[in-house]
């Protein structure tokens, strides 16, 4: 039966031009990469070299057997690599983007449990909103809130975007009244989060069969960064609309109140908004960015869905 080292030795043959340059590149003697590709020659009953004392060819047959001999090596070697990759503990840094938001929220407080997990990782967390290119900006894995920009990495669906609720402080309520009908929530003020132009993400009333309704109320105040939102709620500035999942501790401890649950309201006009993990598939073999992702995909997948509807 035809050796993978025949093949190997073989390839080295061609590429080099001569057994000698072939046996100083593998550092083996000239006479036993003779002897190997003679022996491959009669397991194969077939001339693989044409050789004269001043040059050597590859035959009809040896070119064939050399197209198909370089993808099994190439084969086997990839899969030598990745059984001795999965054998390792995770070492080195993981590089990883994810929403301002979700990051402080849900990613931080995990890291601690990951990094005792893989002492061997180190994790550069970049806290953003921007979409990164993962490939031309060097990160192995983004989680981002929103549409897919980019269907060429591998995504990890995590959750759901569509549970918002609308929430105020019990101190804004007793002051302001409780809204009980949707006609009722323009008399009130808002708390509206923006982009970093200071611009306000609209509000949608959206109804099965029907076309969103954008809802537009007076705002009381208006930032960027999404923990300062929820601050400014709490403190009793007007009524917000956030994810579930942002503010179920608020709402668990009475700090914040849900408004009009029956309603839905959210910043997409359409059903659909999901939470993703991408990563680039050739970077999946690695051992440390396997195990982030690994982790992040299965502990953010039972926090985001442990959010009561």
């Amino acid at each position: 039966m035809v050796q993978l080292e025949q093949m190997r030795v073989f390839e080295a043959v061609v590429a080099a031009g001569s057994f000698s340059r072939a046996a100083l590149q593998l550092g083996v003697s000239v006479s036993r990469v003779s002897r190997t590709v003679e022996a491959l020659e009669g397991e194969l009953g077939a001339l693989l070299l044409q050789r004269t004392t001043r040059s050597m060819a590859l035959t009809e047959a040896g070119a064939l057997f050399r197209e198909r001999a370089r993808r099994l090596v190439s084969e086997a070697e990839a899969l030598q690599r990745s059984v001795s990759d999965q054998a390792r503990a995770p070492q080195g840094t993981v590089r990883v983007s994810v929403s301002n938001l979700l990051g402080q929220l849900h990613v931080l407080p995990l890291v601690p449990e990951l990094l005792a997990l893989h002492p061997g990782l180190t994790l550069a967390l970049d806290l953003s909103d921007r979409v990164v290119d993962l490939s031309a900006e060097g990160f192995d894995v983004a989680i981002r809130i929103g549409p897919l920009a980019d269907t060429s990495h591998v995504a990890r669906r995590l959750g759901s975007t569509d549970r918002q609720w609308l929430c105020a402080a019990p101190s804004y309520l007793a002051a302001h009244g409780i809204p009980r009908h949707e006609q009722e929530l323009e008399q009130h003020r808002a708390v509206l989060v923006t982009n970093g132009a200071l611009e306000p993400y609209p509000w949608y009333v959206r109804r099965k069969g029907r076309k969103a309704r954008p809802l537009r109320l007076p705002a009381r105040a208006l930032v960027s960064q999404p923990l300062a939102y929820k601050d400014l709620l709490v403190a009793g500035l007007g009524l917000g609309l956030v994810y579930d999942w942002a503010v179920e501790r608020e709402v668990s401890a009475g700090t914040l109140q849900r408004v009009l649950p029956e309603v839905d309201l959210s910043y997409e006009p359409e059903p659909g908004g999901e939470i993703f993990l991408l990563y680039a598939k050739d970077r999946f073999a690695s051992p440390r960015v396997r195990a982030v992702v690994d982790f992040f995909s299965r502990r953010l997948r039972a926090i985001l869905s442990r959010a009561p509807a």
